[in-house]
């Protein structure tokens, strides 16, 4: 069973963003987060689980 990993960071640094992935993060949002890319980050994880 694949639970997508969703990260909500205050980071914009490179190396936050990358050691998420590289950990096995689905999707990386820095905060304050846009609905329209907060919307994105969590439907795009999911409907690729679901794929």
């Amino acid at each position: 069973m694949h639970i997508p990993v969703v990260v909500l960071s205050g980071s914009k640094e490179n190396t936050d963003l990358r050691r998420c992935y590289d950990l096995g993060a689905n999707s990386y949002l820095v905060k304050p987060i846009e609905f329209g890319s907060f919307t994105k980050g969590i439907l795009i994880p999911l409907l690729a689980k679901n794929s």
